[in-house]
């Protein structure tokens, strides 16, 4: 786990100087117009647990697709970041009851689709 934290503090420059800054990531409150690099970098590594047990199953098989035409873990990681977000606000605004799994592979499947269209 923490070389993969590792990994993924790595990919976000941007941060360094907050993480590795006792004083300010202790006593920081970050705003709506601040990223809070702690919750950028526990969302990151849940994808990346997401992507190492397949769960939910496919998810895998598509990362490493979108992987493989862009050459870009980081946005990719990114782009299901995002993917999870609106299933979990469609969630919310939905009444009916739907299989958040489907509806999040059905749109990285789209979006993969849309971005290998560019």
């Amino acid at each position: 786990m923490e070389k993969q934290v590792e990994r993924i503090i790595g990919m976000h420059p941007e941060a360094h100087s907050v993480l590795s800054n006792r004083d300010i990531f202790e006593n920081h409150e970050f705003g709506t117009d601040e990223p809070d690099p702690f919750a950028h970098i526990g969302l990151h590594s849940i994808i990346v647990e997401m992507i190492s047990n397949d769960s939910p199953s496919g998810i895998r098989t598509i990362y490493d697709r979108w992987v493989s035409k862009t050459g870009d873990k980081h946005s990719v990681q990114h782009e299901i970041m995002s993917a999870v977000f609106d299933v979990l606000i469609a969630s919310n605004d939905d009444d009916a009851e739907f299989d958040q799994d489907s509806r999040l592979l059905a749109i990285l499947e789209k979006r993969q689709n849309l971005d290998s269209s560019d």
